[in-house]
């Protein structure tokens, strides 16, 4: 999941340019053959029933080792915050881990990017 239009191009456009296939939604939204599947946050969230039955029938046919969440610490700015409010319910019961991608996320956001998807962080 991406959080934004312009990100999810360009995670297809550098995915496709090293050999992988791509699908995308709202383009190409059958859980094909394609090695990668990217869709922003937003409609994931929006049409959470078809987030839930791609990532299902990925799971089924074996081929759905995570959903990562790029730019995860977007989620928590600008007009993400709707979405996000939403986030947990569209993740919850995903049939494989959940990851999380941030560089620039301040440590103070990270129990917030975490409760967002119903976690919390384990502290040894």
């Amino acid at each position: 999941m991406t959080p934004t239009g312009a990100i999810t191009s360009n995670i297809v456009g550098a995915a496709r340019a090293a050999g992988l296939t791509v699908a995308s939604r709202p383009r190409g939204c059958d859980a094909g053959k394609e090695s990668l599947f990217v869709i922003a946050m937003g409609t994931a969230v929006r049409e959470g029933v078809v987030f839930r039955e791609v990532t299902r029938l990925l799971s089924d046919g074996g081929r759905l080792a995570r959903v990562v969440i790029d730019e995860a610490h977007l989620t928590l700015l600008w007009d993400f915050r709707e979405a996000l409010a939403h986030l947990r319910a569209t993740v919850v019961d995903l049939p494989c881990p959940l990851l999380l991608l941030t560089a620039t996320a301040p440590p103070a956001w990270i129990e917030a990017l975490l409760a967002a998807v119903g976690l919390r962080a384990h502290r040894p």
